[in-house]
């Protein structure tokens, strides 16, 4: 049987500077080992989100933005053309939302990471968010087979009077010997600045059990699955995320208490980080789609438009 674990505020330690996002786009072009780039600014024009600025290489592209709903965001599906990453693949995405802007993003697909002895599938993301902007980073699952090695690391500067709502959900693929746990590491960074300030450090490990489990295939322990197979991260940031929104959240995430296990953390600025262990993605997907539906209420004050994928 599942649990909910309510989670206390935790600290964080010093600034950092943070490049120009299309001149660090720029450098990324001259590294030939890269399998894909990815750069995109929106800015607001009208009523509308409009993509400014479009730049792809490789196996990495975007749709052009499409409008689902009244408010003016736009949602571009993120689409990797290639069939999966594979050892020593490096993927670079550079995200830039201007004033007032808003935005939905999510892939067209799980993300597939295959064997990965040689070097690690390695996938850098660089954010800045301008104030009253918004991006909603609505995750697929990325599906670690056999032997993976996937590296994810994450830099988001945004204005403090920005909106941030990130989310990633990562999970075992098939084996040929039937192991239910066969990938080798998947590493998750995430680093949050806020006006030059950092206010987030979140790093993730998982990985094979260090010994046999007895009762389950996956790990068990603190710091560990606790006998779950999947993981999802949630992280809202936004002035309205208050500990009187955090409580609602708390109560509407009470039902599946009984399915997954789920935990819930203030940060050092408005806003909260979600965690899922579960046994599927469509378990993680629906206390997800449930916390995605209120933080909508509390900021925009409608709920968040289909994204229609087939």
């Amino acid at each position: 049987m599942g649990e909910t674990t309510r989670v206390s505020d935790r600290a964080v330690t010093p600034p950092g500077v943070w490049p120009d996002a299309w001149a660090a786009a720029a450098a990324h072009a001259a590294d030939r080992s890269c399998a894909g780039r990815l750069a995109l600014t929106f800015v607001r024009s009208g009523r509308r989100t409009v993509a400014a600025k479009v730049y792809s290489e490789g196996v990495l592209k975007a749709s052009p933005p499409l409008y689902l709903a009244d408010d003016g965001a736009a949602t571009c599906y993120l689409i990797h053309l290639g069939g999966g990453g594979v050892a020593g693949d490096m993927y670079h995405t550079r995200l830039e939302l201007q004033a007032g802007a808003r935005a939905v993003l999510t892939p067209q697909s799980a993300t597939k990471v295959f064997r990965s002895q040689r070097a690690p599938v390695v996938q850098t993301t660089h954010v800045h968010l301008a104030a009253e902007s918004s991006l909603d980073l609505w995750a697929e699952p990325v599906i670690a087979y056999e032997g993976a090695r996937y590296r994810q690391v994450t830099e988001v500067d945004m204005d403090p009077r920005a909106t941030l709502l990130w989310t990633d959900i990562f999970t075992p693929g098939w084996a040929p010997d039937g192991r239910p746990y066969a990938y080798d590491e998947i590493r998750a960074k995430l680093v949050v600045r806020m006006a030059g300030e950092l206010v987030l450090y979140d790093h993730v490990r998982l990985g094979p059990p260090p010994e046999p489990a007895l009762a389950s295939p996956w790990p068990h322990g603190i710091g560990q699955l606790e006998g779950y197979s999947h993981y999802g991260s949630m992280l809202v940031i936004d002035p309205y995320m208050d500990e009187t929104f955090r409580d609602r959240l708390w109560e509407a995430l009470a039902p599946y208490a009984a399915h997954v296990r789920v935990g819930l953390a203030a940060l050092r600025v408005p806003g909260f980080a979600l965690r899922v262990l579960a046994p599927s993605t469509p378990a993680i997907a629906a206390v997800f789609q449930v916390a995605r539906a209120l933080v909508y209420e509390a900021v925009f004050g409608s709920p968040p438009a289909p994204l229609r994928k087939l």
